[in-house]
């Protein structure tokens, strides 16, 4: 008897701890969705009014003959996007968290793909002159959501770019990857995004796609950035079935690679 009461108060002691945790669980969901509410309305709404205002004053007539106001609009602008993207980025690093991550899987021609990527988008990444894209798109058709598709090539540049010395280029490869694996219904497009800069110490390569994970104490300071960026990127790729992963040299630069799966012709289906 005493061992059944013994027993029946262990488990009545578990149950009170699973509760408590799944209380406790609740508090912190309903805090980030309060944080997160609190960031898009308290910081977006006024930054976009911001924005727009900018913009506004860049197209003045008035502006177009006074070359040191039209500076400074310019890095009003320039900065505005900046802020925009890391809300945009602790945004939706909230809603993967929150497991809300929306991902459409669309047929995407490339060309089409890659023509919008580098009129939309490209121009806003800093430094994006040194970006190499090639000369020939490949004609294929990619599942994937189009929009997170050219995210994770922002995220990939923009990282390149902040990592390699202001005289070197950025590379952007691209090829096709026979599927190896059983679970493989297809095969791949695979990005390469090269850089020659610093390239990453083999003890960081393990932590580099951490949510906050900073390469160097004073990366932050430096070279701006909240440590988001290849986390949400690798997010997005697997997301869309495909992978991401890097290779690097101390002193000779790092590639980062991802693969997204090619549509799939009904004559071409694998047992």
């Amino acid at each position: 008897i005493w061992q059944l009461a013994t027993l029946a108060a262990d488990r009545l002691a578990l149950r009170g701890d699973r509760d408590a945790n799944e209380a406790k669980a609740k508090e912190v969901e309903d805090q980030q969705s309060n944080f997160m509410n609190i960031i898009n309305h308290e910081l977006r709404t006024p930054l976009t009014a911001i924005l727009g205002f900018a913009d506004l004053a860049y197209d003045l007539p008035g502006s177009r003959e006074d070359d040191i106001l039209r500076q400074f609009i310019e890095g009003i602008r320039f900065s505005g996007r900046n802020l925009s993207q890391r809300i945009s980025e602790l945004l939706t690093m909230g809603g993967i968290s929150s497991a809300t991550l929306q991902v459409e899987r669309d047929e995407c021609p490339m060309p089409q793909l890659i023509d919008e990527f580098s009129k939309e988008n490209l121009p806003d990444i800093e430094g994006h002159e040194r970006v190499k894209l090639p000369n020939e798109i490949p004609d294929i058709v990619i599942r994937a959501d189009s929009r997170h598709f050219q995210r994770i090539l922002v995220h990939l540049i923009d990282n390149a770019l902040k990592f390699s010395e202001p005289e070197t280029s950025v590379d952007i490869k691209w090829s096709l990857l026979k599927g190896r694996r059983a679970a493989d219904r297809g095969d791949y497009l695979r990005t390469d995004v090269i850089d020659t800069g610093f390239g990453i110490q083999e003890e960081a390569r393990e932590r580099i796609f951490r949510k906050f994970y900073q390469i160097e104490q004073s990366n932050t300071r430096i070279r701006g950035g909240m440590g988001l960026g290849l986390t949400l990127a690798k997010e997005f790729t697997e997301a869309m079935g495909g992978e991401l992963w890097m290779t690097s040299e101390l002193g000779k630069g790092s590639t980062f690679s991802f693969t997204i799966p090619l549509v799939v012709e009904p004559s071409a289906d694998r047992d």
